[in-house]
């Protein structure tokens, strides 16, 4: 079992026997207003610049309030820079850390709002440090919060978090995500990534082959990859530059030996840190990817990005803005991941959902995005 399967499995044994005794708790109505607000988001990067849109939003509704954010190693650097967020906290996810976190906090806070979907964990630190608490409802987790609204799947996630924020007087729906942060030492690790990678200051794609460890059965096939990239150096004399974690160098290699123009193609896995990633795509032409972190972060910096889906639904967690675009071609198979319902499977199908995509439907989106830029 994977970490992250572990603090899964954790949560729902002993963290449900919590959260059902935290519940008998009497619920408090909330104040009209608020001096100190915790938004908590633990989980992956893609998640958490999701939940941005929402964060800030509170932050203009509340000016007066300090914001906090509760994140943990995984995802702090999302909140890096961004002004309306005061503090950001990093929690340990040993079960140690947890509850010296929650001894020391106890009440610290006016409000917590609870970003999280299906984790109860998130629920009970939420009823341990705050005066009063908000999150979705439908779970057992529910029971802690003093008010909450039900999860909505049918729409995206930067709706729905939108709605959990208007309990604390958050107002409209943004059309944009905020753009990421990095500072001028990220920026210049990046320039010495992209000279000693032979790009130099040439245009160049991103691509992102890479998905979170719970669900590997998102990945575009690497035949795939390789043909798209081939298509895109000969027909826009650009380079491609693949990025991915450490872990990813060999795989994303297998990618580069399929291609012909192999002299174009970067393997970048494992060679930036997550806000030098953020810095990297920001200047990348166009970004094609899985549906992981760097494509919510491609669309997050503005750039054309599309984003490739089969386990997952695009019109929950797509690529969100004017320039980007989700593509599932399977409309008639159900999705394997729900992840306010805590289910994040492999696809169900000897062929996989996303492998439906042929490389032809994502260069006419491409050749779409070009005709774009060039008028």
């Amino acid at each position: 079992m994977t970490r992250v399967g572990t603090i899964k499995a954790i949560d729902k044994v002993l963290g449900t026997l919590g959260v059902v005794l935290l519940g008998l708790k009497k619920k408090s109505p909330l104040p009209k207003s608020f001096s100190s607000i915790l938004c908590i988001q633990l989980w992956g990067m893609g998640e958490s610049i999701l939940t941005l849109p929402a964060i800030i939003a509170v932050k203009k509704a509340n000016p007066k309030a300090t914001i906090s954010v509760l994140a943990t190693a995984r995802n702090k650097d999302v909140f890096f820079g961004q002004k309306d967020i005061d503090n950001v906290i990093e929690l340990g996810m040993s079960p140690g850390m947890i509850l010296s976190f929650m001894r020391k906090n106890k009440d610290m806070f006016d409000l917590v709002i609870d970003f999280e979907e299906y984790l109860n964990i998130s629920a009970i630190i939420a009823a341990r440090v705050g005066k009063h608490t908000i999150g979705f409802s439908g779970q057992p987790r529910s029971r802690v919060y003093d008010e909450s609204i039900p999860y909505n799947d049918a729409q995206h996630v930067v709706v729905t978090c939108m709605d959990l924020a208007r309990l604390a007087g958050a107002k409209g729906v943004p059309t944009e995500l905020p753009t990421l942060g990095a500072d001028l030492s990220d920026k210049k690790r990046v320039d010495i990534f992209l000279r000693e990678s032979g790009v130099g200051k040439q245009p160049f794609v991103g691509f992102g082959t890479s998905v979170a460890e719970s669900s590997k059965s998102r990945m575009w096939p690497k035949e795939n990859f390789a043909r798209l990239a081939d298509w895109m150096i000969g027909k826009e004399n650009v380079h491609v530059v693949f990025v991915g974690t450490r872990g990813e160098v060999d795989a994303i290699q297998e990618i580069i030996e399929l291609m012909h123009h192999k002299d174009k193609a970067v393997n970048g896995a494992g060679r930036l840190s997550m806000r030098q990633l953020f810095d990297f795509v920001g200047r990348c032409r166009m970004f094609i990817g899985n549906d992981s972190g760097p494509m919510h972060v491609a669309a997050a910096m503005r750039v054309p990005t599309i984003g490739l889906f089969g386990c997952n639904l695009p019109e929950r967690f797509g690529p969100y803005g004017k320039n980007a675009m989700g593509i599932r071609k399977v409309k008639e198979r159900k999705p394997c991941i729900n992840v306010h319902q805590g289910e994040v499977r492999e696809c169900q199908f000897e062929q996989t959902c996303v492998s439906f995509i042929w490389v032809e439907d994502v260069q006419e989106v491409c050749e779409r995005f070009f005709r774009r830029e060039r008028k």
